[in-house]
């Protein structure tokens, strides 16, 4: 197979200045050497010349053939790699999802033309260097990798919308104070990331915050989250103290702090009207519970595995709630208001 039709390799001793002058086929061939010799075939024609990069599988040009969008999702089946440095500088979107990419990758290289990053589901490895990414990107997939080390959170591209790094290997302390003002979705789920985590400086657009199953420990503090945060996972952590439930965001639909150490006692009387799922099993929560004034929405309460005392007294339960879930004390009652005895079908008893 010839490697390029121009007669370049990837070892091949190119400069900086050189690279800007390579014609767009030949950083295509550069952006795609390092790939398995298999999976490269479906770029190639019948005598093992590469096609014309215009007519290549997912790869979308302007109308002056500029390549500005590469989709690939599922096609590599080999361990390979991609030479991101050669990506053509009028490329703003790169998708190589489910790819079996390995290795590392050089962030800090990619074009400043480049919006949207997606390279989830691979098993990319090494540091996630975050604090170099083209100023212009707004979407940012690195899930399901083998990424690991710290990642900074600190200098990114002022108008990210979304960043997706979980299920890696990503360790150490997470600073969440300084986020771009335009993030309406960060994922850290499913790390080893560790220390206490600072919510009181979210940016103001942020809907979606996924921290679960990582090593996050400390009190967290719920009164003065974004208007706008409609879901925040934080369960499977080491979160301790209590919790103040009467301040979440009127937007908020989920919470789910379940299976980690909060304490004392817990107030349900002023959640969030538009509360659709609140889980907050397997913790140390204590007390009398009172399940009263529910929101008029919810569905799903998931309350089992704490350590609360003595009877347990309901209100009115919401006509649309689908299950309750508590766990009791041997001995205690539930009650209404009035503490008469009280039954529904939708509370399931976990002893």
């Amino acid at each position: 197979m010839l490697t390029l039709i121009f007669g370049l390799s990837i070892d091949s001793s190119i400069g900086r200045a050189d690279e800007a002058h390579l014609p767009e086929q030949a950083r295509m061939e550069l952006f795609i050497d390092n790939l398995h010799e298999a999976d490269k075939r479906q770029f190639l024609d019948n005598e093992n010349f590469y096609l014309p990069y215009e007519v290549w599988a997912g790869v979308k040009t302007d109308a002056e053939n500029h390549v500005t969008s590469i989709t690939w999702r599922n096609i590599f089946r080999h361990e390979g790699s991609l030479n991101v440095r050669f990506l053509s500088h009028s490329v703003t979107f790169l998708q190589a999802t489910g790819c079996a990419l390995h290795s590392g990758i050089s962030l800090e290289e990619l074009p400043q033309s480049l919006e949207s990053l997606y390279l989830s589901d691979n098993r990319l490895m090494g540091v996630a260097n975050l604090t170099s990414l083209p100023d212009g990107l707004k979407f940012l997939y690195l899930g399901t990798n083998h990424f690991t080390g710290e990642v900074c959170l600190t200098n990114l591209p002022s108008g990210l919308v979304t960043i997706h790094v979980s299920e890696n290997r990503l360790t150490g302390p997470i600073v969440i104070t300084n986020l771009p003002a335009s993030l309406k979705m960060l994922a850290i789920e499913k790390n080893f990331c560790s220390g206490s985590l600072d919510l009181d400086c979210l940016p103001l657009s942020l809907d979606r915050l996924f921290l679960s199953e990582n090593h996050f420990s400390g009190e967290l503090c719920l009164t003065h989250l974004p208007r706008a945060l409609r879901y925040l996972s934080a369960s499977d952590n080491r979160f301790s103290g209590s919790l103040d439930l009467t301040c979440l965001p009127e937007a908020m639909l989920g919470l789910n702090l379940s299976n980690n150490a909060f304490s004392g006692s817990l107030d349900l009387s002023s959640l969030s009207h538009n509360l659709l799922r609140l889980y907050l099993m397997d913790n140390q929560l204590s007390g009398q519970l009172c399940i009263h004034g529910l929101p008029e929405h919810i569905r799903t309460l998931h309350l089992e595995g704490n350590a609360f005392q003595g009877d347990i007294v309901f209100g009115a339960i919401p006509i649309g709630l689908v299950e309750i879930s508590i766990s009791k004390q041997r001995g205690a009652k539930l009650c209404d208001l009035d503490g008469e005895a009280f039954f529904d079908e939708r509370i399931h008893v976990v002893y």
